[in-house]
């Protein structure tokens, strides 16, 4: 995206100062290390209206429960998650600035509560939760909150973040494919250069007898295929629970294989 290549433009720049002037060289070990980070930095933003199954999907890319789930809009922040030695909450404020705080805290900075940190949420830009697991280390994910909570601060953070993402996986329930928001976000994806792909999720949610995934599939193509680049169906919580307890059947089930297909081709991409 543009935002990376004006951002390696301005470290090339720094770095070049930094070889030409000895007073700058005590930052230059900290950019060389920061340019390699960008460049190797692969991105991919989440998203998908409240109640699409977000946090339980990304547990199930990370194979853990990291990010909590309930039956209310929980996500009110974006979330950044990477790779890091030992588990860290960073906040990220609109000023510039990030703070560490205590991993208890990591909810009530993220998710929709009330208290304190309901005007510290407010002044954030995003919040970082460095995390020791290995998919992170050459990827980074983008959380968002759901696009049809009605909240402003949840729309302003995920427009901050929709240019400064290489890729995005967008999230639809099984049981309301293609809903008037859903084609609203997609139109703004599209308008900054970005095609998500398109995740049909809950599949388990289905009726076997009259259900039918790849007749759901056909059908929704015609209607929001041409803003995604292709559209599947999964089930992240089958695929989650297949995960932790080592089920095969549920992995099977959960149609999980056609992620990790994506995951590897989107890599190849890069």
């Amino acid at each position: 995206m543009d935002w990376k290549k004006a951002i390696k433009t301005g470290l090339d720049q720094w770095l070049q100062l930094c070889a030409t002037n000895q007073k700058f060289k005590d930052i230059e070990t900290e950019l060389t290390t920061l340019r390699a980070d960008i460049e190797d930095e692969l991105t991919i933003m989440i998203s998908g209206e409240f109640n699409a199954g977000k946090s339980t999907f990304i547990n199930a890319l990370l194979g853990e429960k990291v990010l909590s789930s309930d039956v209310t809009p929980e996500t009110a922040m974006v979330t950044k998650l990477t790779y890091g030695e030992k588990r860290k909450v960073i906040a990220h404020y609109l000023t510039g600035k990030s703070q560490v705080y205590d991993d208890v805290w990591l909810e009530q900075l993220t998710a929709e509560r009330e208290g304190r940190f309901k005007s510290i949420r407010h002044q954030l830009s995003h919040v970082e939760l460095q995390i020791p697991i290995e998919l992170l280390k050459n990827l980074t994910i983008i959380d968002t909150p759901g696009l049809n909570a009605n909240n402003e601060y949840h729309t302003n953070a995920t427009e901050r973040f929709l240019a400064r993402t290489d890729f995005a996986i967008f999230l639809f329930h099984a049981m309301n494919v293609g809903t008037a928001t859903e084609i609203n976000w997609l139109k703004k994806f599209n308008d900054v250069g970005i095609q998500p792909f398109g995740v049909i999720n809950r599949i388990d949610e289905l009726d076997e007898e009259e259900d039918d995934l790849e007749g759901l599939i056909d059908f929704n193509k015609p209607r929001i295929g041409p803003a995604v680049q292709e559209l599947i169906g999964v089930s992240a919580r089958d695929a989650l629970n297949g995960q932790l307890q080592k089920n095969e059947q549920l992995l099977h089930w959960s149609n999980w294989g056609e992620i990790q297909t994506l995951l590897t081709n989107i890599k190849k991409d890069r």
